[in-house]
């Protein structure tokens, strides 16, 4: 019998294939990687990206199996699929359908060292997604909004992937068991099968699916293949809609936070032009961001799904009103989204407002400059007059002509400070938020090295994952307080 067990790692974007496969020649060199059709649409296919892996505890038992992992990467999202298989002797007691915890007492050996199961994450399936050179180009990016073309183009050039700018790039990363089902073939019938924890999900009883447990069977050879490809099909289909509404919240999150920091100014009466000029350009960028990524969000929920037709009727019409209900829930998401967008922005329409008021009384200022311009006349021609001295003809003349050009220098001088100051006030507030950030990661951190869950070579791998963030955000303040 083999079991497969599936994983899913994502990122807000779209992969171009063609770009991405270079790369990952660099990252798993000892692989073939191919553009194939191998789940039904193209995709990065790569066999075994684990050669060596090798499983030496199961069930509380001592095993030597070696494990394989194959990678089939597909353009929407940057969906890729992990298939760790393996064969077993006995049903695994997975009795949860949250894997996670049950590869706590699963031991592998990754070269030479045994290590836990989460291992194989960190070791195999990360590097896809290259991250050490993504937090690199990300740390030497601007970050600001009169750069962000560069700065998408950069981050293409580098990962083969066109993000949606959401907040940070990589803050959309996920790579995750896939917590439906695992898939298990078992075509010489070594499984006893009940109707009391099994189901029946197919026309001729070759796929069964527990009741209780998180596993499909495959008693069927000829149909395993359509069956393999249907459940990544299904996969892709949910966990999309789980990433994009996992995506909309972070979108809520981060309208949350421009909306707390708006209200904030208002009340604290804030005439920061620099502050407003940039935030009513920060929205309108956010919505149209949100317009590229929800048409991209509304081709993959619309895209067409279906189940083989080797399903049940019953088995069938449960999956279609899941599917149903997810998309429901996803849309939903994506006009709260919209409706969020809409909001934020009447603030600074109504800054506008006031902005335009303003102007409109600076023009009256000139038009009173002018008008006193226009009651010098008769002094200039006072100025013709023979009875008065050069002298003063040239002061007089000088003055009158002088009286704009300084009205309008000290002007210009006056929005240069002011402008200079208030960058430098939305400096220090951005400055202020990065810490807070800072402060969020490290606390994080804290968590995790106090998690006595996580034990062993697993634990230091994961808190040098995360420390990797915690360095990225300190180059981070470093770049502002250069601002300031």
């Amino acid at each position: 019998m083999r079991l497969h067990i599936f994983f899913c790692g994502r990122r807000p974007g779209i992969l171009d294939i063609d770009k991405k496969i270079p790369m990952l020649t660099k990252i798993y060199p000892h692989c073939e990687i191919e553009k194939t059709k191998k789940i039904g649409t193209s995709c990065i296919y790569i066999e075994n990206i684990a050669k060596g892996l090798k499983l030496i505890k199961l069930n509380g038992k001592t095993v030597s199996k070696q494990i394989k992992i194959d990678c089939y990467g597909v353009s929407p999202l940057a969906f890729t699929y992990f298939d760790m298989s393996f064969e077993i002797d006995d049903l695994p007691n997975f009795k949860t359908i949250n894997i996670d915890e049950a590869f706590r007492d699963i031991k592998v050996t990754i070269n030479g060292k045994s290590k836990q199961m989460q291992s194989v994450i960190l070791e195999y399936m990360l590097p896809y997604f290259d991250i050490d050179n993504g937090l690199r180009i990300e740390e030497s990016l601007d970050k600001e909004i009169s750069t962000l073309k560069n700065d998408l183009q950069k981050m293409f050039e580098s990962t083969g992937i066109k993000y949606f700018s959401i907040t940070s790039f990589f803050s959309g990363l996920s790579i995750d068991s896939n917590n439906t089902t695992m898939l298990l073939e078992d075509f010489d019938n070594e499984i006893k099968i009940d109707n009391k924890n099994w189901e029946d999900i197919s026309t001729d009883e070759s796929v069964w699916k527990g009741k209780e447990w998180p596993f499909i069977i495959c008693k069927n050879k000829d149909i395993y293949k359509k069956l393999f490809n249907n459940r990544l099909e299904y996969s892709y289909s949910l966990e999309s809609s789980d990433s994009i509404k996992e995506y909309c919240l972070t979108w809520l999150r981060n309208i949350r936070n421009n909306a707390l920091s708006i209200r904030e100014n208002i009340i604290d009466g804030n005439i920061n032009t620099y502050y407003w000029k940039e935030l009513k350009q920060k929205i309108e960028v956010m919505d149209l961001n949100f317009l590229e990524f929800h048409t991209h969000a509304n081709s993959i929920i619309n895209s067409s799904f279906s189940l083989n037709s080797f399903f049940n009727r019953e088995y069938k019409e449960k999956i279609e009103k899941l599917y149903e209900n997810k998309v429901r829930d996803t849309f939903q998401k994506l006009d709260e989204v919209k409706y969020a967008i809409s909001n934020l922005s009447t603030p600074s329409h109504t800054h506008d407002e006031d902005i335009l008021q303003q102007e409109t009384e600076k023009v009256n200022d000139r038009i009173l400059l002018l008008s006193f311009i226009a009651m010098a006349v008769s002094a200039i021609g006072m100025m013709q007059s023979p009875s008065i001295s050069n002298y003063y003809k040239i002061i007089s003349g000088g003055s009158i002509f002088c009286l704009p050009i300084l009205y309008y220098s000290s002007q210009i001088l006056i929005k240069k400070i002011a402008f200079s100051r208030n960058k430098k006030r939305e400096f220090t507030r951005r400055l202020d938020n990065a810490k807070k950030s800072l402060e969020g990661q490290k606390k994080q951190l804290e968590e995790l090295e106090s998690d006595k869950d996580l034990k062993g070579d697993f634990r230091k791998e994961v808190i040098n994952f995360y420390e990797k963030f915690v360095e990225a955000e300190e180059k981070n303040i470093e770049r502002l307080k250069v601002n300031i």
